[in-house]
Order: C-alpha cells, then sequence, then structure tokens
C-alpha cells in the first residue's frame, strides 16, 4: 500500500512539473511571436532557459511558499540572505584584508587633504551598518565582519589625522536600537534615519561655522505621508514575501514654506512636489518603493530660505535619504556619485566651486571595492 502510494505522489509531482513547464513554454512563445518584452533586464540573446526563468508559472508564488516553509521550519538564512533575531534581514560580509582597508582609507585622505588644502570645508561621514556595532542580533553560528572591517579603515583614518563623523555612534545618541532607522527588508535606512544623520551633520557644519536653519533640524516641523505596505526592499526580494513582509514607507514633509527648482527639468514647487516622484506606488509592482521615489538628480535650487551657499554631496544610495534636507538648507544642491569616485576631479570642483562639501558613504558596503575609492589625488592619481 505505501508503494502504491509513493508511485501516486510521484506521478501527482510529474503531472504537476508537466503542466507548469508546458505553461511556462506558451508564455515564452508568446513573448517570442509577439513585441511585448520579457523582461528588460533580460538580453537580446537570451537561452530558453533564461527566458523560461523571467515567466516561469505562477513564480512568485513558488518564491513566495519556499521563502514561508524556510520561515516556519525556522531557518535563518535564503539565497545569502540571513533573517536576524529581530527580523531584519541583512547580508553576512566577509573580512577584507587590512591592507585594502588601509589603502581605502589613504585614498579618502588625499582626498580630504586636497579639498581642505583649497580652503573648501569638507566633512566625511560613514553610514552605519545594517548589523549594528552595539547589538547584533545575529542567530547563533552566524558570523559578520563588517563593523570590524570599519574599525580597521577608521583606525587608519585617525593615524592620517583625517577627521570624519561615525553616524553609528550619533544615531545611537538618538536611538540606542540603530534598527529603527532601517528597512526590515533593505539595507538602506529610512526617510527617519536620513533625518537624524543630517542633523548629526549639521551640528558639524554649525560648530565650523556654517549656517543650518534651526527650523529644519527641528522634528516637529515634518509630517509623515505613510504609504502602507509599499516597501519591499532587495533583500525582501532575494527571499520572497513568505520569508519577509512588505513594510511601510513614509516620506516626510516640511511643514514650514519651501521653494525648490530641480535644474535638469526647471520644475518649480515646493519640497514635496519638487522632490518626490509619487508615480512609482502606483507603478512599481515590485513593491521596492526606496530607489523610484527619492529622485537622484545632479542639481536642485532652493529659491526660498537657504544659506546662500553651494554644497557638493558626493554618497552613495546611503546618502539619497539624507539629500532633500541638504537641499532645503543650501542655496545650491550638487551631486556626485560615489561610485564613480574618479570623476570626482579637480576640474569637476572647479566647475561646481562649492562652498561645502559632504562625502558620505557606506564603507561596509564599498570598502574593499575601488570604485568608491579612486579618487584622482595625492596618491589615488
Amino acid at each position: 500500500m505505501k508503494k502504491f502510494e509513493n508511485k501516486l505522489m510521484g506521478i501527482v509531482f510529474l503531472i504537476l512539473i508537466f503542466l507548469l513547464s508546458v505553461g511556462t513554454m506558451v508564455r515564452v512563445f508568446h513573448y517570442r511571436t509577439s513585441d511585448e518584452a520579457i523582461n528588460e533586464q533580460l538580453p537580446e540573446d537570451a537561452t530558453t532557459e533564461q527566458e523560461m526563468n523571467a515567466v516561469f508559472y505562477e513564480k512568485e508564488e513558488f518564491i513566495r511558499l519556499n521563502g514561508f516553509m524556510r520561515r516556519m521550519l525556522g531557518q535563518r538564512m535564503l539565497n545569502g540572505v540571513v533573517r536576524l533575531n529581530n527580523g531584519q534581514l541583512t547580508y553576512l560580509h566577509e573580512a577584507i584584508e587590512e591592507e585594502v582597508l588601509r589603502q581605502n582609507a589613504d585614498n579618502i585622505t588625499a582626498f580630504y587633504r586636497y579639498v581642505s588644502g583649497r580652503g573648501i570645508p569638507v566633512f566625511f561621514a560613514i553610514t552605519p551598518d545594517k548589523v549594528s556595532m552595539y547589538d547584533d542580533e545575529l542567530p547563533a553560528g552566524y558570523t559578520d565582519y563588517s563593523n570590524a572591517n570599519i574599525e580597521i579603515f577608521l583606525q587608519r583614518l585617525q593615524e592620517n589625522g583625517t577627521p570624519y563623523i561615525d553616524l553609528r555612534e550619533e544615531l545611537h545618541k538618538v536611538d540606542p536600537d540603530l534598527y529603527r532607522f532601517f528597512y526590515l527588508t533593505d539595507h538602506h535606512w529610512t526617510t527617519e534615519g536620513g533625518f537624524y544623520a543630517f542633523c548629526a551633520l549639521a551640528d558639524a557644519m554649525r560648530s565650523a561655522g556654517i549656517p543650518i536653519a534651526e527650523e529644519i533640524t527641528d522634528v516637529n516641523n515634518y509630517t509623515q505621508e505613510v504609504h502602507p505596505d509599499c516597501q519591499f526592499g532587495s533583500w525582501g526580494q532575494r527571499v520572497g514575501r513568505g520569508f519577509a513582509d512588505e513594510e511601510d514607507f513614509a516620506l516626510w514633509i516640511p511643514t514650514y514654506e519651501t521653494h525648490i527648482m530641480r535644474r535638469f527639468d526647471e520644475l518649480r514647487g515646493t519640497f514635496s512636489e519638487v522632490l518626490y516622484d509619487r508615480t512609482v506606488f502606483d507603478t512599481n509592482t515590485d513593491g521596492l518603493v526606496y530607489d523610484g521615489v527619492l529622485l537622484n538628480t545632479t542639481r536642485f535650487v532652493n529659491e526660498g530660505n537657504s544659506n546662500g551657499l553651494r554644497v557638493l554631496m558626493i554618497g552613495d544610495s546611503m546618502a539619497r535619504t539624507v539629500n532633500p534636507y541638504f537641499v532645503q538648507a543650501f542655496r545650491e544642491f550638487y551631486w556626485g556619485d560615489a561610485y564613480h569616485s574618479e570623476e570626482i576631479t579637480e576640474a569637476k570642483i572647479n566647475e561646481i566651486n562649492p562652498d561645502v562639501i559632504v562625502l558620505m558613504i557606506s564603507p561596509w558596503n564599498n570598502l574593499g571595492s575601488e570604485a568608491s575609492f579612486s579618487y584622482p589625488f595625492g596618491d589615488a592619481q
């Protein structure tokens, strides 16, 4: 009887696989005979296997079921993503060679010395790791080296006499629970985290004699525009909605008067109208809202109340949540992509002629990579 049941289950399984395969091939045939794109990220010479993976019948439901079953079984890792004890998702980082970390720091020092040597105030800030240096929340048996890498990097900066702002410590002063400032399903921090990061930088700037309006750093001057269950970050998409949950996305809107112009199309309006693209809430069916709603344009002009100065922000994706507050504080805001640090040349700085430069990177994500540490100054040339 048991053999019969096993055979029956095997037959049912094979029939299911057959039906799914037929359904998937029908979809592949449909896309091949129409002008409709299977997936914009697929190359034109994609193999049949790639096409099938892109249009696999009920693919999302299978991913959801797989994640749900692993979560029910208490498994903590799926597709390289770890679920921390507090439910946050993260990626574990390996140890980086000390020499590489020291070279990364030396390149930052060379940039700092060049800029400060020209009399331009420069503020270098590092963003925190998803795994807190104060409470890692790691499940038993898992190890993450991101904060250890950061410490070696910072030690070299100290040896070089290069000042920095450690936002891990600054946010810890706001709330010891650093995870409050991160999305559950992504490695980026929330708009609230970006606000308090800006406040830390604003304090440093005020101490250096750079005026920052008090109204911008007053938390009571903002309302939250909450969009429920629409944020599902890059790590959440790796493991599926069965392993992780969608979360709310909040935009911080200033209640005081603002007049901003976006340079690429000269759109004028309030802070809320010019800096945010709300169409993503309707069109981004994947739920990855973060990269769509916070616009990453190269230049803004504050035509309202500002300190009258020009700021160049050089940052990676972690800086994008902080940028809106800098747009409010300065007369002109320029963006420099830290992932193309080799393009931040002397000629570029001369062209922008900034009064202040902010360098904000996520070292735990970029350390060991040349992309964010190839500034063409000093020994980095």
